[in-house]
């Protein structure tokens, strides 16, 4: 995602789920990607879920500090 989709993303209200603000402000839907923003920048990281184990466990070698869910552009 560039830095021009997190802007229009964020002019329509698309809120950022800030783990450092609560860490536990997590996915409710798994098996599927989210945008990230990581230690590395910004990127599509997958997030899941193993079976009969609770935990949350993104796809990344970098840790996650933000995500958001999919924006909805306004067509500009």
């Amino acid at each position: 995602m560039t830095d021009e989709e997190i802007t229009e993303a964020t002019e329509n209200s698309t809120p950022w789920h800030d783990l450092r603000v609560d860490p536990n402000d997590l996915p409710k839907e798994y098996n599927r990607d989210y945008y990230c923003y990581t230690e590395d920048g910004y990127k599509s990281v997958g997030v899941y879920k193993l079976a009969g184990d609770d935990t949350v466990r993104w796809d990344s070698m970098s840790q996650v500090i933000g995500w958001l869910d999919a924006p909805e552009f306004n067509g500009k």
